[in-house]
């Protein structure tokens, strides 16, 4: 019993050592990104998701009702191609709907129906970088009507998904808001 006693000691203390290896490895690891200041939006600093492969998220806010998201992981892989035209982005960009189809099931939201899908540039100049964007109508159970605009591409060897969700009935001020932002974002990725 004093043996056990002694191994339940030792392995506790060093599976939370382990554990906090492994949480710093997944801070440091990975590509870390300089994200721009934009005008009118504050940006957060990273939040380090528990699971290294789930990377981390930083977001902007600003005092309209719209919600930005900036998703930097890697899914374990080792190589994922820059630009959105490799399979590994366009699987990745599929993902989405999945999840939407989940979060209905569970009762979060009533419904969802695509509005756009297609490769479009990230930033508003001729050499912008390309991602895959798809658009969605949802219905969610605690807000009503949202459109969520997603946007994935491959970055050093990574993915990067830039997320918008807003309120439906405040479409064309969110739109207005989102270019810059896309151009801002964009021009880090170009750099």
């Amino acid at each position: 019993m004093t043996i056990l006693r002694w191994m339940i000691y030792f392995a506790i203390p060093l599976l939370g050592f382990v554990a906090s290896l492994a949480a710093e490895e997944s801070r440091g690891g990975g590509v870390q990104l300089e994200f721009p200041d934009i005008k009118g939006f504050t940006c957060s600093q990273p939040n380090y998701l528990p699971n290294p492969k789930h990377g981390y998220v930083i977001s902007y806010k600003s005092d309209q009702d719209l919600m930005i998201n900036v998703y930097v992981y890697n899914s374990s892989l080792e190589r994922i191609p820059d630009g959105a035209t490799s399979s590994l982005v366009k699987e990745e960009i599929l993902l989405i709907e999945v999840g939407l189809e989940k979060l209905t099931r569970q009762g979060m939201y009533k419904s969802y129906k695509e509005r756009m899908n297609g490769e479009v540039r990230v930033g508003d100049w001729p050499k912008a970088p390309i991602a895959q964007r798809r658009l969605f109508e949802i219905n969610r159970i605690d807000l009503g009507r949202i459109l969520t605009d997603v946007y994935i591409t491959g970055y050093k060897d990574h993915f990067v998904k830039i997320r918008f969700s807003y309120p439906i009935d405040k479409q064309v001020e969110s739109e207005r808001a989102i270019a810059p932002v896309l151009t801002a974002l964009g021009k880090m990725m170009a750099s």
